[in-house]
């Protein structure tokens, strides 16, 4: 049975550098009326494997290391149904 409704989900993100790693925080809220199923995570094009489903009116936090030369990033949240993308500028 195929779970009828909308996903709609609000993607923000945060980085901060520590020495030579960037710390990305990706935070998820879901708007819709579905259930999310986060299959990965995509920054600056290179995909970060995140296994998570988020409820409806439900939100979830995904910390990521990365490798960074550059001073933002681009986050892609990747789902079953969608991809949702939001930048973040590296702080520190």
């Amino acid at each position: 049975q195929q779970h009828a409704g909308i996903e709609l989900l609000e993607v923000k993100a945060e980085a901060r550098r520590q020495g030579g790693r960037v710390t990305l925080t990706v935070h998820i809220a879901n708007r819709g009326t579905a259930p999310a199923t986060v299959l990965y995570v995509k920054v600056n094009g290179q995909p970060y494997p995140a296994q998570l489903t988020v409820q409806p009116g439900g939100a979830a936090t995904v910390t990521l290391e990365v490798d960074a030369g550059a001073s933002a990033l681009h986050v892609v949240v990747a789902t079953a149904r969608g991809e949702y993308p939001t930048f973040a500028n590296i702080q520190g």
